[in-house]
């Protein structure tokens, strides 16, 4: 009788600990599962954050390489110019050589302006058509048109001008 009663406790506590380790296995799935949603949360988050910002940095590319290649030209073209000081006139020569590196870097400058210029034009027509401004909207879209073309093949132009036109399409499609 006593082995049974020891039996029988015995069976008690292995029934009490398997209960409890299947608590421990529900509460650690949970955990897990909390863990999940959370992060699953988060990455939809960082996505949605990230997708505005898509069609900015595509067309950046493009624009670097443009920017590169007239620095490049802009190089070749001062190097080139450069003339060697005679005798007798290298202050001349350095004041002129000053000028022709400020004109240049002053051309660096507004051609970096407009290459942001044209970057930002989706923004700006967006923010033109939402205030009713499609005439403006046009006129701004003629102007980055054309500079578009001069720019054709420069990487990334098309896609800029495929993301203009589609905005302006809209503004039609809305009228």
């Amino acid at each position: 009788m006593r082995l049974y009663h020891s039996l029988l406790s015995l069976l008690a506590d292995v029934d009490v600990e398997i209960r409890n380790l299947d608590s421990d296995r529900k509460s650690l799935v949970y955990d897990n599962y909390s863990k999940l949603l959370s992060a699953t949360s988060t990455i939809r988050r960082m996505r949605g954050n990230m997708d505005p910002l898509a069609p900015t940095t595509h067309t950046l590319g493009p624009a670097i390489a443009h920017i590169a290649e007239t620095a490049t030209s802009l190089s070749s073209s001062m190097q080139g110019a450069q003339a060697k000081p005679e005798e007798g006139l290298g202050i001349s020569v350095r004041i002129e050589q000053d000028t022709t590196e400020t004109e240049a870097a002053a051309q660096k400058q507004n051609q970096r302006e407009t290459v942001r210029w044209v970057l930002d034009t989706p923004r700006r027509l967006r923010e033109l058509i939402d205030q009713e401004q499609d005439a403006e909207a046009e006129q701004e879209w003629e102007k980055v048109s054309k500079i578009l073309d001069n720019w054709k093949d420069v990487a990334g132009v098309k896609e800029l001008r495929d993301e203009c036109e589609n905005i302006m399409r809209e503004e039609d499609d809305s009228d």
